[in-house]
């Protein structure tokens, strides 16, 4: 996140070299999109069972400079384009994607220590912006459905109240819950 950033406040959106396209994403079949997906992962399984001395130093590491870097923006850097795989994005969506992948997978570890670990209060403004800005990328485009379905999300707390994602034919949208 903080690279992809980085570059679009230098005024550059072009993929990191090895990337695709951001546009690929949505020529893409589902199989396609599935052998990307495996492709990805194979990775991370290359690499398990090597040391992992270092695994909290580089985790702590690569998000501290993520946050020096977001604590430094401007107003008006907030909405400067950036890469993103699978769209251009506002630095501010692309934020708080890092926010919910931080959030998401600190829940998960933390889930599994303490059944009750809820999600981080303040990551859930940043979670509905990153929904909001891309809720395609959840939802496939061609898996064109034959009546809508919705999806309703409970808050509690700071945003107390309901939201919903609704997926008709090949669209998601997010927003407030509706009658």
């Amino acid at each position: 996140f903080t690279l992809r950033i980085t570059r679009g406040l230098q005024g550059d959106t072009s993929p990191p070299e090895g990337l695709p396209s951001p546009h690929i994403w949505k020529t893409l079949s589902q199989e396609e999109r599935r052998q990307r997906a495996m492709r990805l992962a194979q990775g991370p399984i290359a690499r398990r069972g090597r040391p992992r001395n270092d695994l909290l130093s580089g985790f702590s590491h690569a998000w501290d400079q993520f946050h020096h870097l977001l604590v430094t923006l401007t107003a008006h850097e907030w909405h400067t384009p950036c890469y993103q795989g699978r769209g251009i994005l506002p630095v501010h969506s692309l934020a708080h994607a890092g926010i919910f992948e931080l959030a998401i997978h600190s829940w998960d570890i933390r889930s599994a220590l303490e059944p009750f670990a809820p999600l981080a209060p303040d990551t859930l403004a940043a979670m509905l912006d990153f929904f909001s800005a891309c809720p395609h990328w959840f939802f496939l485009h061609d898996a064109r459905l034959p009546t809508p379905i919705r999806y309703r999300f409970a808050f509690t707390g700071a945003l107390s109240r309901e939201w919903d994602i609704v997926v008709e034919g090949h669209q998601a949208q997010i927003g407030p819950a509706a009658e």
